[in-house]
């Protein structure tokens, strides 16, 4: 089975690999996370504008937003 993929816009920012992206509140929001340990959010309408979330000490390779506290978790290597 074929599926069709289409590149609808590039966002930039994360100096390092992304590892993990996870949905936002909204359907056109999300998340990314990479090893450069920047967490940031991105608008689908607006890729150019990337808003810093979080700046964590080590490559962060794992996101949760927890919905029913509207919580965003975050999994790092803080030891490697």
């Amino acid at each position: 089975m074929k599926i069709a993929v289409q590149k609808i816009a590039s966002f930039r920012g994360h100096s390092d690999c992304v590892y993990t992206l996870e949905a936002g509140d909204q359907p056109h929001l999300f998340f990314s996370a990479a090893g450069d340990g920047m967490v940031v959010l991105w608008d689908l309408t607006r890729p150019d504008e990337g808003q810093l979330i979080a700046t964590l000490p080590k490559s962060v390779y794992a996101l949760h937003r927890h919905e029913d506290s509207n919580l965003l978790i975050a999994g790092h290597n803080y030891s490697g």
